[in-house]
């Protein structure tokens, strides 16, 4: 690889300019009725820069020349030979592989990821280097290696005689056929006809059953730059090489009397266009429910030396539930649990409670556990346990959605009992992760293990809000709504979910009821408290006029309420870089003001808590919008809430996380909803609607 970006100037993001000269002032695109016809060109939804037989004029709004820029940069790329657009048209394929594993069964390629962007009165390609994995076993191939594997919903490609593979998502698997649905609608092939998109995850699993003797994951982490030295300054180079790359290749791209040009340089960083603050406080956290002084910024610390915030003096109940031969190493994990080891100092000084065995429950087979759970709700006495403690092996746990995995934990949320597993790895080496596991059955159980020490400014609740939806083609068919409720310190309060499925047109009433219901349960439980700011953070983008139902309700029931509404986007291929920090990273805590109420923003990398591990950092996009008075919007506290909301996942002793919990709390329900959503019946018990049975 060549040497690092040598350049006076320390900061840089992966954009780079691009130019259309002469100004676009007309676009033109089919109408609706020709779109549904499928006009061979433009592409369908793709807005023209020229006039053509048949299209319509549109005006020449930033969002229509975004469109046109893009369908002009796919129809370059489909015309290279030496490069190739997914199906999905989210990332770019060099058409010479990196690596094969295997008789071609599974082929990694070096990729780019792309979007393009509008901000400050210009256009730019946002360009990033991925390593692609394709998988080219066929869905009948998948199912013989991976009986269990759980084909619904996934992405692939399904082969046709006239035009090849073509992109779309199975819906079921019905005998030898998969159901598809396509932009089309619904079809069927056979399976030896779908390539589904494997995750990387499972194709280790899959080369293993093949005896194909490879450390895939060692060699995907290499070629993603992950395992290389300072991740972030290679990454840049590359990301330069590509834009040079790209540039050489396809531009300037000319039509008519229009040309489309790039720059490969990266963007510097600069006012006003890209104004970099770094203005933002890590917090402290306490660490006692009484006792202010027993704070720390060091989350392991702070637990260990402090304790948890709450210590309840009360027992955790648990069930055990193992195969036979696992029970001994599950008695020996739950002990250390109770004692200690090494730093971590046992539930007792920890917690300021013990975990007591009300029951054992041991199988022959994993195929026994749901007849066992179902035994034990049947019993009067079910609901003075507070958790199952569950014995599951790695292979066998998340490999099918009708594994016992979430057939357990349906059940069992369905009566009120969170359950926490555990599998064969953690049973033969449990250093270095008693104290996690143990901070999981803790907050489980419903106690709070730490919060901010000073309150969150110019809020008083903030609630994150998420969806799961069922897909059929390109649209959403069903969905189901849920909330998760936390106070001004950052503490998880409770989780308000729509047991109702419903049809995507009725979102605004069921967003509607889901807020109303959960703003009148918190003044319920907290009477006196005044909530004049409601911020609401989601990172599924929602039309205006979901958020102004949403607004319209929360002002009926509070009047004087200001409500905020924050899309945290978690998907964009953003990369910022600073050349002053050790491994090039942009710090953590860093934002970037773009204007409009927007900004990105680092909450990993260079950091003082010296946490590695994460990559190169991947940078929120955050976007504010206030329906009254959108002029006051303050993006500064709108990113120290996010960055001190980072500091609260208690799911891990690590002192912060990629996402504020307001999301990743409803990305983790989110997870299980698109599982349990399958099945009607399926409901959260009020039992533990303050209990977050999601870590």
């Amino acid at each position: 690889m060549e040497q690092y970006v040598d350049d006076v100037f320390e900061k840089y993001g992966n954009l780079f300019r691009l130019r259309v000269t002469p100004n676009i002032e007309k676009l033109y695109l089919p109408p609706p009725e020709a779109q549904r016809e499928k006009i061979p060109a433009p592409s369908k939804g793709a807005f023209s820069i020229i006039k053509k037989d048949g299209l319509q004029e549109h005006p020449a709004t930033p969002a229509n020349i975004k469109d046109a820029i893009r369908a002009l940069f796919f129809h370059q790329v489909s015309t290279s030979a030496a490069f190739k657009l997914d199906g999905f048209k989210t990332k770019i394929l060099d058409k010479t592989p990196a690596m094969m594993f295997g008789d071609k069964a599974v082929i990694v390629y070096p990729g780019i990821r792309f979007r393009v962007i509008y901000n400050g009165n210009e256009f730019f390609l946002c360009l990033d280097h991925a390593a692609i994995v394709v998988n080219y076993l066929r869905a009948d191939e998948v199912k013989q290696l991976l009986p269990n594997y759980p084909f619904t919903q996934a992405r692939g490609f399904y082969e046709t005689e006239a035009e090849g593979w073509k992109p779309g998502r199975i819906e079921n698997i019905e005998g030898k056929e998969v159901v598809i649905q396509t932009e089309e609608g619904p079809i069927r092939v056979d399976q030896s006809k779908f390539l589904p998109d494997i995750p990387p995850a499972k194709i280790s699993k899959l080369l293993a059953k093949k005896g194909i003797k490879a450390d895939f994951d060692r060699e995907i982490k290499r070629l993603g730059l992950l395992t290389v030295e300072n991740p972030p300054r290679q990454r840049l180079q590359k990301i330069i090489e590509i834009a040079k790359t790209i540039k050489l290749s396809f531009f300037p791209i000319r039509i008519g009397n229009y040309e489309l040009d790039l720059d490969p340089a990266p963007v510097r960083l600069l006012s006003p266009t890209f104004d970099v603050r770094t203005d933002l406080i890590e917090p402290f956290s306490i660490f006692d429910h009484e006792d202010e002084t027993k704070r720390s910024q060091i989350i392991l610390e702070g637990l260990t030396r402090h304790g948890s915030f709450d210590k309840p003096k009360k027992d955790i109940n648990l069930v055990i539930l193992t195969t036979k031969d696992r029970l001994p190493l599950m008695n020996g994990l739950l002990e250390r649990l109770n004692t200690g080891a090494d730093r971590y100092l046992g539930m007792g000084k920890t917690f300021g409670c013990q975990l007591i065995v009300r029951e054992v429950f041991t199988t022959d087979n994993l195929n026994q556990y749901l007849v066992k759970c179902e035994e034990f709700v049947r019993r009067p006495d079910f609901q003075e346990v507070d958790l199952f403690f569950v014995f599951l092996p790695e292979e066998e746990g998340k490999a099918s959605y009708d594994s016992p995995y979430y057939e357990v934990k349906k059940l069992l949320i369905k009566n009120g009992i969170p359950s926490q597993m555990v599998d064969d790895d953690t049973l033969q080496n449990p250093k270095f992760k008693d104290l996690n596991i143990a901070l999981n059955i803790f907050s489980k159980a419903g106690y709070t293990p730490w919060v901010l020490d000073e309150p969150l400014k110019d809020a008083d609740l903030f609630i994150g809000l998420s969806y799961s939806s069922i897909t059929r083609g390109k649209f959403i068919d069903r969905m189901m709504a849920y909330v998760n409720i936390f106070d001004k310190y950052g503490r998880w309060k409770f989780y308000q979910g729509d047991i109702e499925v419903f049809p995507f047109e009725e979102r605004h009433k069921h967003y509607k009821e889901i807020v109303k219901a959960s703003i009148n349960r918190h003044r319920a439980e907290n009477p006196g408290i005044e909530l004049k700011t409601i911020h609401i953070h989601y990172t599924q983008r929602m039309r205006k006029t979901d958020l102004q139902a949403i607004n319209e309700q929360v002002t009926s029931i509070l009047p004087d309420c200001q409500v905020v509404f924050i899309y945290i986007n978690t998907d964009m291929p953003i990369r910022l870089f600073d050349k002053e920090t050790d491994d090039g990273s942009i710090e953590r805590r860093s934002y970037v003001d773009i204007g409009n109420n927007q900004f990105f923003m680092s909450t990993t990398g260079a950091n003082i808590f010296y946490q590695k591990g994460m990559g190169t950092p991947k940078i929120l996009t955050v976007s504010v919008t206030k329906l009254k008075d959108p002029e006051s919007v303050d993006i500064q506290s709108v990113a120290q809430h996010i960055l001190s909301l980072t500091r609260l996942n208690w799911a891990s002793t690590r002192n912060f996380c990629h996402e504020p919990i307001t999301t990743k709390f409803a990305g983790d329900i989110s997870y299980f909803m698109n599982v349990f959503m399958k099945d009607p019946s399926f409901h959260v018990s009020e039992r533990i609607r303050n209990k977050p049975w999601f870590l």
